[in-house]
Protein backbone atom coordinates (compact mmCIF):
# COMPACT_ATOMS: atom_id res chain seq x y z
CA UNK A 1 0.00 0.00 0.00
CA UNK A 2 1.74 3.58 -0.78
CA UNK A 3 1.14 6.57 1.32
CA UNK A 4 -1.35 7.78 -1.24
CA UNK A 5 -3.77 4.79 -0.94
CA UNK A 6 -3.07 5.38 3.08
CA UNK A 7 -4.22 8.52 3.31
CA UNK A 8 -7.08 7.25 1.46
CA UNK A 9 -7.97 5.28 4.15
CA UNK A 10 -7.65 7.01 7.23
CA UNK A 11 -9.07 10.38 6.45
CA UNK A 12 -11.60 8.90 3.94
CA UNK A 13 -11.27 12.26 1.58
CA UNK A 14 -11.95 10.58 -1.98
CA UNK A 15 -15.11 12.12 -2.55
CA UNK A 16 -14.39 15.46 -1.45
CA UNK A 17 -10.98 15.61 -3.54
CA UNK A 18 -11.97 14.31 -6.80
CA UNK A 19 -15.59 15.71 -7.99
CA UNK A 20 -17.97 13.01 -9.02
CA UNK A 21 -18.83 14.80 -12.24
CA UNK A 22 -15.39 15.18 -13.58
CA UNK A 23 -14.88 11.05 -12.50
CA UNK A 24 -17.78 10.51 -14.93
CA UNK A 25 -16.65 13.36 -17.69
CA UNK A 26 -13.58 14.02 -16.92
CA UNK A 27 -11.26 16.95 -16.13
CA UNK A 28 -12.32 20.05 -17.45
CA UNK A 29 -9.07 21.98 -19.72
CA UNK A 30 -10.40 25.26 -20.29
CA UNK A 31 -8.92 27.08 -17.17
CA UNK A 32 -5.14 25.84 -18.07
CA UNK A 33 -5.24 24.41 -22.01
CA UNK A 34 -8.58 25.56 -23.45
CA UNK A 35 -8.95 25.04 -27.00
CA UNK A 36 -7.97 28.25 -28.36
CA UNK A 37 -5.05 27.82 -27.44
CA UNK A 38 -3.90 26.19 -30.71
CA UNK A 39 -4.81 28.77 -32.71
CA UNK A 40 -2.28 31.08 -31.23
CA UNK A 41 0.55 29.34 -33.26
CA UNK A 42 -1.89 30.35 -36.28
CA UNK A 43 -2.16 33.60 -35.05
CA UNK A 44 0.87 35.00 -33.59
CA UNK A 45 4.35 34.54 -35.23
CA UNK A 46 6.39 34.33 -32.12
CA UNK A 47 4.27 31.40 -30.74
CA UNK A 48 4.63 29.59 -33.86
CA UNK A 49 8.45 30.22 -34.52
CA UNK A 50 9.27 29.05 -30.85
CA UNK A 51 7.50 26.28 -30.80
CA UNK A 52 8.38 24.49 -34.06
CA UNK A 53 11.96 25.33 -33.54
CA UNK A 54 11.66 23.33 -30.29
CA UNK A 55 9.50 20.50 -32.36
CA UNK A 56 11.86 20.01 -35.13
CA UNK A 57 14.98 20.09 -32.95
CA UNK A 58 13.59 17.65 -30.94
CA UNK A 59 12.63 15.72 -33.39
CA UNK A 60 16.17 14.94 -34.94
CA UNK A 61 17.51 13.58 -31.81
CA UNK A 62 17.49 9.58 -32.23
CA UNK A 63 15.88 7.38 -29.64
CA UNK A 64 17.46 4.58 -27.62
CA UNK A 65 16.18 1.92 -25.84
CA UNK A 66 18.63 0.23 -23.05
CA UNK A 67 18.92 -2.99 -20.46
CA UNK A 68 20.36 -3.96 -17.65
CA UNK A 69 22.20 -7.32 -18.22
CA UNK A 70 22.92 -10.02 -15.08
CA UNK A 71 26.37 -8.43 -14.51
CA UNK A 72 25.35 -4.87 -14.21
CA UNK A 73 26.18 -3.33 -17.96
CA UNK A 74 24.08 -1.77 -19.75
CA UNK A 75 23.50 -2.58 -23.28
CA UNK A 76 21.50 -0.81 -25.84
CA UNK A 77 18.47 -3.12 -27.19
CA UNK A 78 17.98 -3.52 -31.00
CA UNK A 79 15.26 -5.50 -31.58
CA UNK A 80 12.13 -6.80 -29.92
CA UNK A 81 8.28 -5.80 -30.27
CA UNK A 82 9.04 -2.63 -28.26
CA UNK A 83 11.75 -1.18 -30.40
CA UNK A 84 9.75 -2.33 -34.05
CA UNK A 85 6.74 -0.10 -32.70
CA UNK A 86 9.07 3.02 -31.59
CA UNK A 87 10.42 2.43 -35.48
CA UNK A 88 7.54 2.83 -36.91
CA UNK A 89 4.38 3.90 -34.71
CA UNK A 90 1.57 3.86 -37.39
CA UNK A 91 1.20 2.78 -41.03
CA UNK A 92 0.92 6.70 -42.04
CA UNK A 93 3.26 8.36 -39.36
CA UNK A 94 6.76 8.14 -38.73
CA UNK A 95 8.47 8.13 -34.82
CA UNK A 96 9.83 11.96 -35.87
CA UNK A 97 6.28 13.05 -37.03
CA UNK A 98 4.62 11.92 -33.65
CA UNK A 99 7.73 13.75 -31.66
CA UNK A 100 7.00 16.86 -33.86
CA UNK A 101 3.11 16.88 -32.60
CA UNK A 102 3.88 15.81 -29.32
CA UNK A 103 5.94 18.77 -28.57
CA UNK A 104 3.59 21.27 -30.18
CA UNK A 105 1.04 19.93 -28.33
CA UNK A 106 2.83 20.56 -24.93
CA UNK A 107 3.74 23.89 -25.89
CA UNK A 108 0.31 24.84 -26.76
CA UNK A 109 -1.67 23.11 -24.62
CA UNK A 110 1.13 22.06 -21.91
CA UNK A 111 -0.13 18.29 -21.94
CA UNK A 112 0.42 15.51 -24.92
CA UNK A 113 -1.50 12.02 -25.49
CA UNK A 114 -0.68 9.13 -27.24
CA UNK A 115 -3.44 6.39 -27.93
CA UNK A 116 -2.01 2.74 -27.52
CA UNK A 117 -3.88 0.27 -30.10
CA UNK A 118 -3.21 -3.51 -29.21
CA UNK A 119 -4.91 -4.58 -32.95
CA UNK A 120 -7.00 -7.33 -30.63
CA UNK A 121 -10.74 -5.84 -29.83
CA UNK A 122 -11.61 -5.94 -25.82
CA UNK A 123 -7.80 -6.08 -25.29
CA UNK A 124 -5.87 -3.39 -23.36
CA UNK A 125 -2.22 -2.47 -23.44
CA UNK A 126 -1.97 -3.95 -20.40
CA UNK A 127 -3.21 -7.03 -21.52
CA UNK A 128 -1.39 -7.09 -24.65
CA UNK A 129 1.66 -5.18 -25.69
CA UNK A 130 0.83 -2.94 -28.19
CA UNK A 131 1.41 -2.68 -31.98
CA UNK A 132 0.23 1.00 -32.82
CA UNK A 133 0.67 4.56 -31.78
CA UNK A 134 -1.63 7.57 -32.62
CA UNK A 135 -1.68 11.12 -31.50
CA UNK A 136 -4.91 12.48 -30.17
CA UNK A 137 -5.74 15.87 -30.14
CA UNK A 138 -5.22 17.55 -26.39
CA UNK A 139 -8.61 19.69 -26.23
CA UNK A 140 -10.56 16.99 -26.74
CA UNK A 141 -8.62 14.47 -24.52
CA UNK A 142 -10.28 14.57 -20.78
CA UNK A 143 -8.29 12.57 -17.85
CA UNK A 144 -11.10 10.66 -15.58
CA UNK A 145 -9.73 11.25 -11.77
CA UNK A 146 -10.33 8.77 -9.55
CA UNK A 147 -10.92 8.88 -5.79
CA UNK A 148 -8.95 5.89 -4.63
CA UNK A 149 -6.74 4.69 -7.81
CA UNK A 150 -5.72 8.26 -8.93
CA UNK A 151 -6.77 7.92 -12.70
CA UNK A 152 -10.23 6.34 -13.83
CA UNK A 153 -9.20 6.06 -17.60
CA UNK A 154 -9.75 9.04 -20.58
CA UNK A 155 -12.70 10.38 -22.98
CA UNK A 156 -11.95 11.73 -26.25
CA UNK A 157 -15.06 13.64 -27.71
CA UNK A 158 -15.26 15.15 -31.01
CA UNK A 159 -17.95 16.47 -33.20
CA UNK A 160 -20.85 15.19 -30.93
CA UNK A 161 -19.21 11.32 -30.15
CA UNK A 162 -17.11 9.98 -26.88
CA UNK A 163 -14.97 7.11 -26.87
CA UNK A 164 -13.51 5.73 -23.56
CA UNK A 165 -10.11 4.40 -22.70
CA UNK A 166 -8.60 2.31 -20.38
CA UNK A 167 -5.65 4.28 -18.43
CA UNK A 168 -3.21 1.70 -20.12
CA UNK A 169 -4.44 2.66 -23.07
CA UNK A 170 -3.13 6.27 -22.77
CA UNK A 171 0.21 7.65 -22.64
CA UNK A 172 -0.33 11.12 -20.87
CA UNK A 173 2.69 13.51 -20.94
CA UNK A 174 2.12 16.79 -19.20
CA UNK A 175 3.75 19.63 -17.78
CA UNK A 176 3.59 20.55 -14.10
CA UNK A 177 0.35 22.00 -12.93
CA UNK A 178 0.32 23.05 -8.83
CA UNK A 179 -3.14 23.78 -8.91
CA UNK A 180 -4.58 21.23 -10.92
CA UNK A 181 -2.57 17.92 -11.00
CA UNK A 182 -5.02 16.61 -13.60
CA UNK A 183 -4.58 19.08 -16.16
CA UNK A 184 -1.52 20.34 -17.75
CA UNK A 185 -0.38 23.90 -17.21
CA UNK A 186 0.18 25.46 -21.24
CA UNK A 187 3.14 27.93 -21.28
CA UNK A 188 1.08 29.99 -23.41
CA UNK A 189 -1.31 30.36 -20.10
CA UNK A 190 1.80 32.62 -18.15
CA UNK A 191 2.47 34.17 -21.64
CA UNK A 192 -1.46 35.33 -22.64
CA UNK A 193 -1.56 38.74 -21.73
CA UNK A 194 1.52 39.73 -23.32
CA UNK A 195 0.45 37.52 -26.93
CA UNK A 196 -3.26 39.25 -26.49
CA UNK A 197 -1.44 42.75 -25.76
CA UNK A 198 1.07 42.46 -28.83
CA UNK A 199 -1.83 40.97 -31.19
CA UNK A 200 -4.27 43.99 -30.22
CA UNK A 201 -1.60 46.04 -31.28
CA UNK A 202 -1.13 44.65 -34.77
CA UNK A 203 -4.86 44.61 -35.69
CA UNK A 204 -4.90 48.50 -34.46
CA UNK A 205 -2.07 49.25 -36.88
CA UNK A 206 -3.59 47.84 -40.04
CA UNK A 207 -7.15 49.27 -38.83
CA UNK A 208 -4.84 52.70 -39.31
CA UNK A 209 -3.73 51.79 -42.65
CA UNK A 210 -6.86 49.98 -43.83
CA UNK A 211 -9.73 51.37 -42.88
CA UNK A 212 -8.67 54.99 -40.92
CA UNK A 213 -8.61 58.68 -41.92
CA UNK A 214 -4.75 58.88 -44.18
CA UNK A 215 -4.10 62.62 -43.74
CA UNK A 216 -0.59 63.19 -44.16
CA UNK A 217 -1.73 67.08 -43.44
CA UNK A 218 -3.72 70.35 -42.91
CA UNK A 219 -2.79 73.05 -45.16
CA UNK A 220 -4.38 76.89 -43.87
CA UNK A 221 -3.95 80.35 -43.80
CA UNK A 222 -0.30 81.21 -41.88
CA UNK A 223 -2.85 84.14 -40.00
CA UNK A 224 -4.81 81.56 -37.75
CA UNK A 225 -7.59 84.57 -38.02
CA UNK A 226 -8.21 84.52 -41.47
CA UNK A 227 -9.39 81.75 -43.55
CA UNK A 228 -9.11 80.74 -47.27
CA UNK A 229 -12.58 80.79 -49.95
CA UNK A 230 -13.17 77.46 -51.40
CA UNK A 231 -11.74 78.72 -54.66
CA UNK A 232 -8.60 79.40 -52.47
CA UNK A 233 -8.56 76.04 -51.57
CA UNK A 234 -9.39 74.22 -54.39
CA UNK A 235 -6.61 75.58 -56.84
CA UNK A 236 -3.75 75.53 -53.80
CA UNK A 237 -5.05 72.05 -53.79
CA UNK A 238 -4.84 71.27 -57.64
CA UNK A 239 -1.38 73.05 -58.30
CA UNK A 240 -0.12 71.09 -55.14
CA UNK A 241 -0.92 67.79 -56.48
CA UNK A 242 0.01 69.02 -60.20
CA UNK A 243 3.40 70.12 -59.17
CA UNK A 244 4.54 67.28 -56.58
CA UNK A 245 2.41 64.45 -57.25
CA UNK A 246 4.42 61.46 -58.16
CA UNK A 247 8.17 59.59 -57.67
CA UNK A 248 9.78 62.52 -60.23
CA UNK A 249 8.59 65.33 -58.47
CA UNK A 250 9.95 64.58 -55.22
CA UNK A 251 11.64 67.37 -53.35
CA UNK A 252 10.38 70.08 -55.61
CA UNK A 253 10.43 73.86 -53.53
CA UNK A 254 6.82 74.71 -53.17
CA UNK A 255 6.37 78.60 -54.58
CA UNK A 256 2.61 79.58 -52.87
CA UNK A 257 1.16 83.35 -54.06
CA UNK A 258 0.22 83.66 -49.97
CA UNK A 259 1.69 82.20 -46.65
CA UNK A 260 0.20 79.00 -45.63
CA UNK A 261 0.76 77.27 -42.56
CA UNK A 262 1.22 73.06 -42.35
CA UNK A 263 0.29 70.81 -39.84
CA UNK A 264 1.77 67.36 -39.89
CA UNK A 265 -1.12 64.78 -38.73
CA UNK A 266 0.34 61.17 -39.97
CA UNK A 267 0.24 58.63 -37.25
CA UNK A 268 3.59 56.29 -37.40
CA UNK A 269 3.16 52.91 -35.95
CA UNK A 270 6.36 54.15 -33.54
CA UNK A 271 3.98 56.71 -32.20
CA UNK A 272 1.54 54.39 -31.07
CA UNK A 273 4.63 52.19 -29.65
CA UNK A 274 3.17 49.32 -32.05
CA UNK A 275 6.68 48.08 -32.80
CA UNK A 276 7.27 48.32 -29.06
CA UNK A 277 4.17 46.22 -27.85
CA UNK A 278 4.68 43.66 -30.93
CA UNK A 279 8.85 43.08 -29.51
CA UNK A 280 7.59 42.61 -26.01
CA UNK A 281 5.10 40.61 -26.60
CA UNK A 282 8.02 38.38 -28.41
CA UNK A 283 10.43 38.37 -26.05
CA UNK A 284 7.53 37.67 -23.31
CA UNK A 285 6.58 34.22 -25.76
CA UNK A 286 10.50 33.17 -25.90
CA UNK A 287 10.90 33.74 -22.42
CA UNK A 288 7.95 31.14 -21.34
CA UNK A 289 9.34 28.66 -24.33
CA UNK A 290 13.01 28.94 -23.22
CA UNK A 291 13.83 30.23 -26.55
CA UNK A 292 16.89 32.98 -27.20
CA UNK A 293 15.00 35.87 -28.89
CA UNK A 294 18.05 36.28 -31.15
CA UNK A 295 16.99 32.49 -32.99
CA UNK A 296 13.40 33.34 -34.09
CA UNK A 297 14.50 36.86 -35.45
CA UNK A 298 15.27 39.80 -32.42
CA UNK A 299 18.97 41.04 -34.05
CA UNK A 300 18.80 44.20 -32.18
CA UNK A 301 21.41 42.95 -29.76
CA UNK A 302 22.77 40.08 -31.47
CA UNK A 303 26.38 39.11 -32.94
CA UNK A 304 27.80 36.13 -34.19
CA UNK A 305 29.29 35.41 -30.21
CA UNK A 306 26.36 35.68 -28.74
CA UNK A 307 24.07 34.22 -31.68
CA UNK A 308 26.79 30.66 -30.80
CA UNK A 309 26.05 31.37 -27.16
CA UNK A 310 22.19 31.31 -28.12
CA UNK A 311 22.53 28.20 -30.08
CA UNK A 312 23.90 26.16 -26.96
CA UNK A 313 21.53 27.84 -24.59
CA UNK A 314 18.94 26.36 -26.73
CA UNK A 315 19.76 22.97 -25.80
CA UNK A 316 21.29 22.87 -22.71
CA UNK A 317 18.12 24.95 -21.26
CA UNK A 318 15.40 24.02 -22.96
CA UNK A 319 15.79 20.87 -25.56
CA UNK A 320 17.86 18.87 -23.44
CA UNK A 321 15.70 18.69 -20.16
CA UNK A 322 12.43 18.69 -22.57
CA UNK A 323 13.90 15.31 -23.75
CA UNK A 324 14.73 14.08 -20.51
CA UNK A 325 11.52 14.56 -19.66
CA UNK A 326 9.42 12.96 -22.22
CA UNK A 327 11.54 9.93 -22.10
CA UNK A 328 11.20 9.81 -17.87
CA UNK A 329 7.48 9.46 -18.70
CA UNK A 330 8.03 6.82 -21.68
CA UNK A 331 10.35 4.83 -19.85
CA UNK A 332 7.52 4.88 -16.71
CA UNK A 333 4.82 4.52 -18.78
CA UNK A 334 5.08 2.57 -21.68
CA UNK A 335 8.60 0.21 -21.39
CA UNK A 336 6.92 -1.96 -18.05
CA UNK A 337 3.82 -2.99 -21.14
CA UNK A 338 6.46 -4.44 -23.30
CA UNK A 339 7.77 -6.99 -20.47
CA UNK A 340 11.47 -7.32 -19.62
CA UNK A 341 12.38 -6.21 -23.32
CA UNK A 342 14.13 -3.02 -22.13
CA UNK A 343 14.79 -0.93 -18.63
CA UNK A 344 14.97 2.53 -20.15
CA UNK A 345 14.53 4.82 -22.53
CA UNK A 346 16.61 7.56 -24.06
CA UNK A 347 17.42 10.22 -26.22
CA UNK A 348 20.97 10.25 -27.79
CA UNK A 349 22.27 13.58 -27.83
CA UNK A 350 26.14 13.02 -28.47
CA UNK A 351 25.92 14.13 -32.13
CA UNK A 352 23.96 17.93 -31.63
CA UNK A 353 25.90 20.10 -34.01
CA UNK A 354 25.61 23.01 -31.81
CA UNK A 355 27.44 21.19 -28.55
CA UNK A 356 30.40 19.73 -30.89
CA UNK A 357 32.58 22.65 -30.04
CA UNK A 358 32.54 21.81 -26.52
CA UNK A 359 34.39 18.72 -26.98
CA UNK A 360 37.97 20.21 -27.42
CA UNK A 361 37.48 21.73 -23.93
CA UNK A 362 36.25 18.44 -22.08
CA UNK A 363 38.94 16.60 -23.66
CA UNK A 364 41.41 19.09 -22.15
CA UNK A 365 40.25 18.09 -18.79
CA UNK A 366 39.69 14.34 -19.40
CA UNK A 367 43.62 14.74 -20.31
CA UNK A 368 44.68 17.01 -17.22
CA UNK A 369 42.15 14.42 -14.94
CA UNK A 370 43.91 11.24 -16.20
CA UNK A 371 47.42 12.74 -16.27
CA UNK A 372 47.68 13.18 -12.49
CA UNK A 373 45.83 9.89 -11.49
CA UNK A 374 42.09 9.85 -12.02
CA UNK A 375 40.56 6.91 -13.17
CA UNK A 376 39.44 7.41 -16.38
CA UNK A 377 36.07 5.99 -16.27
CA UNK A 378 35.40 8.06 -12.84
CA UNK A 379 36.37 11.10 -15.09
CA UNK A 380 33.95 10.01 -18.13
CA UNK A 381 31.16 8.91 -16.07
CA UNK A 382 31.27 12.79 -14.59
CA UNK A 383 32.22 14.91 -17.45
CA UNK A 384 31.23 13.18 -20.20
CA UNK A 385 28.85 10.39 -20.00
CA UNK A 386 28.40 10.16 -24.62
CA UNK A 387 32.70 9.03 -24.69
CA UNK A 388 31.71 5.76 -22.36
CA UNK A 389 31.36 3.14 -24.98
CA UNK A 390 27.60 2.39 -25.71
CA UNK A 391 25.55 0.23 -22.78
CA UNK A 392 28.38 0.30 -20.70
CA UNK A 393 29.46 2.27 -17.47
CA UNK A 394 33.44 2.49 -18.55
CA UNK A 395 35.86 0.68 -20.26
CA UNK A 396 37.65 -3.04 -18.70
CA UNK A 397 41.16 -1.12 -17.96
CA UNK A 398 39.47 1.93 -16.91
CA UNK A 399 39.47 2.25 -12.76
CA UNK A 400 43.31 1.91 -13.00
CA UNK A 401 44.85 5.28 -12.56
CA UNK A 402 47.80 5.76 -15.26
CA UNK A 403 50.27 7.74 -14.25
CA UNK A 404 53.73 9.43 -16.02
CA UNK A 405 56.82 7.84 -15.36
CA UNK A 406 58.05 11.14 -13.58
CA UNK A 407 55.52 11.37 -11.29
CA UNK A 408 55.99 9.11 -8.03
CA UNK A 409 53.14 7.64 -5.80
CA UNK A 410 53.08 9.29 -2.18
CA UNK A 411 54.66 7.12 0.60
CA UNK A 412 52.79 6.73 3.12
CA UNK A 413 53.55 7.65 6.97
CA UNK A 414 53.67 4.31 7.92
CA UNK A 415 56.56 3.46 5.48
CA UNK A 416 58.56 6.53 6.47
CA UNK A 417 58.36 5.60 10.42
CA UNK A 418 59.81 2.01 8.72
CA UNK A 419 62.59 3.79 6.85
CA UNK A 420 63.34 5.68 10.27
CA UNK A 421 63.85 2.57 12.43
CA UNK A 422 65.93 0.61 10.25
CA UNK A 423 69.55 0.74 10.50
CA UNK A 424 72.00 3.06 8.85
CA UNK A 425 74.02 1.42 5.87
CA UNK A 426 77.29 0.28 6.50
CA UNK A 427 80.04 2.37 4.70
CA UNK A 428 83.63 0.23 3.68
CA UNK A 429 87.12 1.88 4.62
CA UNK A 430 87.77 2.78 0.67
CA UNK A 431 91.11 0.24 1.34
CA UNK A 432 88.65 -2.86 1.80
CA UNK A 433 86.48 -1.68 -1.83
CA UNK A 434 87.51 -4.07 -4.32
CA UNK A 435 86.78 -3.36 -8.23
CA UNK A 436 85.34 -6.55 -9.94
CA UNK A 437 87.78 -8.10 -12.84
CA UNK A 438 87.83 -7.22 -16.02
CA UNK A 439 86.90 -10.62 -17.66
CA UNK A 440 89.16 -11.24 -21.06
CA UNK A 441 87.58 -10.95 -24.00
CA UNK A 442 86.58 -14.58 -25.56
CA UNK A 443 88.42 -15.44 -28.64
CA UNK A 444 85.90 -18.38 -29.96
CA UNK A 445 83.88 -16.66 -32.40
CA UNK A 446 79.91 -17.43 -31.97
CA UNK A 447 78.03 -19.52 -34.63
CA UNK A 448 75.33 -17.65 -36.02
CA UNK A 449 72.19 -19.38 -36.13
CA UNK A 450 70.20 -16.71 -38.03
CA UNK A 451 71.59 -15.97 -41.33
CA UNK A 452 72.44 -11.90 -42.06
CA UNK A 453 70.82 -9.99 -44.28
CA UNK A 454 73.09 -9.56 -47.30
Amino acid sequence: MNWWQRVLQSWRPGPLIVDAGDSDRGRDNARYSPERYGDYAATNTAVYACSNLRAKNLAKLPLRLYKRTANGDRVEVTTGRLYDLLGSVNPFWTFSRLMRMTELSLCSYGQAFWILETGKVGRTAAQTPPVEIWWAHPSKMKVLPHPTEYIKGYVYEDNGSTMFFDKADVIWLKYDNPQDEFSGLSPISAARMAIDTASGAIRSNRAIFDAGMQMSGVIGPADKSQSLTREQAEQLGQMLERRFRGADKAHRVAVLSQPVAFTNLSLTPKDAEFLGLMQWGMREVCTVFGIPPELIGDHEHATYSNIEQAAKALWTDALIPEASFIADELTEQLVPLFGNEADSIEFDTSDIETLQEDRTEIIDQITKLVGVGVPLNRVLQELAPRFLPKGKDGYAWGDAAWLNTTVFSPVSEETMKGLEAAPPPTVLPSSEVTTPPVLPAPTASVTETTPRPK
